[in-house]
């Protein structure tokens, strides 16, 4: 991918590209950081970091394209890059003149990265769904924004009491849908838990997801890295790129598959509005 051009403030008058930033110090541990010149260091990894990833999905996405829908893809991907630089100059403009001015901003492009690497992901998925001659079935992206709960279990009708849950068991997806925007809390019934932000398209939620741990138990990380992992036992969410931070395990990728879940009455619970 064209590397982006981004002016990152090294001080109150000069700023540089991001092809200046600091070079990895062993000597600084970023889990520990709290002087200003620790932050932005930590700040400036963590974006390259990101810009990495994104990176290697828009790589993978292209293999999958024909040279038409490339050449469209490079000049979309092109046109994001400056919004995304002009936006976060814009973003933190009131602190350019302060000492925080090159932690936020590369807070605020990491931010962005991130969100536009879940988006060429869901693309990605979209494309590997089967072609059918089948009519196509209704799915959950085709329904109306609203609070919904999708089990695994067979209802017998479309109320199912919170009883009836426990006894019977399997994964509940408790979510509310914005458009093509979903926030969630998906978990095996009596078990764990995560929350899941993402985009939905068909019956497959593509986003982040984070794991909150009770206090004094070791966080488990169950993909660190590029691979998918299953985070439960039928494998319908998979997760990968997470990391550990205070008692939440945040991945930075997932697929939610929820092909084989019924819908059930909403409940009394509400679901959230926002991830941790």
């Amino acid at each position: 991918m064209i590397a982006a051009i981004v002016a990152i403030a090294l001080s109150t008058v000069g700023t540089t590209k991001v092809s200046a930033v600091d070079p990895p110090n062993p000597n600084i541990d970023c889990t520990r950081a709290t002087s200003n010149v620790e932050l932005k260091y930590c700040a400036e990894q963590s974006y390259l970091e990101a810009e990495r990833q994104l990176d290697r999905t828009y790589d993978q996405l292209l293999t999958r394209l024909d040279p038409q829908q490339q050449q469209r893809l490079r000049e979309i991907q092109q046109t994001w890059t400056g919004f995304r630089d002009r936006n976060c100059e814009l973003e933190v403009a009131p602190t350019r003149d302060g000492t925080g001015y090159g932690l936020f901003l590369h807070q605020c492009l990491e931010r962005m990265t991130r969100q536009r690497t879940i988006d060429l992901e869901s693309y990605f998925t979209f494309r590997q769904e089967p072609i059918s001659s089948n009519p196509a079935q209704p799915t959950i992206a085709d329904l109306p924004d609203g609070n919904y709960r999708y089990w695994t279990g067979t209802p017998q009708g479309l109320t199912v009491s919170d009883e009836e849950l426990i006894n019977a068991g399997g994964a509940l997806f408790r979510f509310r849908k914005s458009g093509d925007r979903i926030v969630g809390i998906y978990g095996i019934i009596n078990g764990e838990t995560i929350c899941i932000n993402g985009r939905i398209r068909g019956n497959t939620v593509a986003g982040n997801a984070v794991q909150t741990e009770e206090p004094f138990i070791p966080a488990i990380v169950l993909s660190s890295d590029d691979t998918f992992a299953a985070w439960d036992p039928s494998a319908h969410l998979q997760v990968r790129r997470g990391r550990s931070s205070g008692n939440f395990v945040r991945y930075e990728s997932a697929l939610l598959e929820l092909s084989q879940f019924n819908r059930i009455n909403a409940g009394s619970q509400l679901p959230p509005s926002q991830c941790p």
